[in-house]
């Protein structure tokens, strides 16, 4: 079990002993707090945070928010910047060895990218659609996507290719992800609903339950990201036209 230490313990004067913490619990109250807001948007859209909502999620009056967070624009930022900052878990590194294949390397740091942008709008989808359609510019978003832009200047594409192929990948992966996770929490159901309409056999076992659906989603966004990455390396010079399992083994 936890416990405290005391100020002689520390060797902290009784003064700066409860400042720290005050600190600590300051700091672990908030994160609390984002904890609870992220998880809620998660579920529930994030139309539903507010800050009398949250309160009640972590234990603490609507006053003692203010305690942690200007007003609800400051709270929506913090949760912005924890879930974008958890981009970069999932990316390979992109550290080169000269030794290795450069199309093996540039497609699994291209698919590794790509796969973890997917992710965050699986795991935050609420989230991650605002913050993609927000007004503005935001630096801790833009860090994972020079991740793509250095590994195509250093695997050769030329200047006045990179700015084609870096916004061809970013409008399959960003756009596709929009698609299919917008209408969260009810976005497989919406999903199952068009493709049964089309009211053909080939997609009738996909639509059987949101599962299938979900399963066949990932399997189609895998499908497209591993042709579009072919393309461009073929483009670059780095895979023949006539190898497209090149890619596949490289990618697995």
């Amino acid at each position: 079990m936890f416990r405290r230490a005391s100020h002689q313990e520390t060797g902290l004067t009784p003064r700066w002993y409860h400042a720290v913490i005050d600190a600590y619990v300051s700091n672990s109250v908030t994160e609390q707090i984002l904890d609870a807001a992220i998880d809620h948007a998660d579920q529930h859209g994030l139309e539903a945070i507010t800050f009398r909502v949250v309160a009640g999620l972590v234990g603490i009056s609507h006053s003692q928010m203010y305690q942690h967070f200007a007003d609800k624009d400051a709270l929506l930022a913090a949760m912005f910047s924890r879930v974008v900052g958890s981009l970069f878990t999932d990316i390979a590194s992109t550290e080169y060895d000269p030794s290795e294949d450069p199309a093996t390397h540039a497609a699994s740091t291209l698919r590794s990218v790509a796969l973890a942008a997917r992710a965050l709008f699986r795991q935050h989808p609420s989230i991650v659609t605002a913050l993609t359609i927000s007004d503005g510019i935001r630096p801790d978003f833009q860090e994972p996507l020079l991740v793509v832009v250095e590994l195509f200047e250093r695997i050769g594409i030329p200047q006045s290719d990179l700015a084609t192929y870096y916004q061809a990948l970013e409008d399959y992966t960003i756009g596709s992800s929009l698609y299919a996770f917008f209408e969260h929490p009810r976005h497989l159901q919406l999903r199952r609903e068009r493709i049964a309409a089309l009211g053909h056999e080939a997609f009738e076992s996909i639509a059987s339950n949101e599962e299938t659906i979900d399963a066949h989603n990932e399997r189609a966004f895998e499908l497209g990201i591993d042709a579009l990455i072919q393309v461009i390396l073929q483009r670059a010079g780095l895979l023949g036209p006539a190898t497209p399992t090149n890619l596949d083994s490289s990618a697995k």
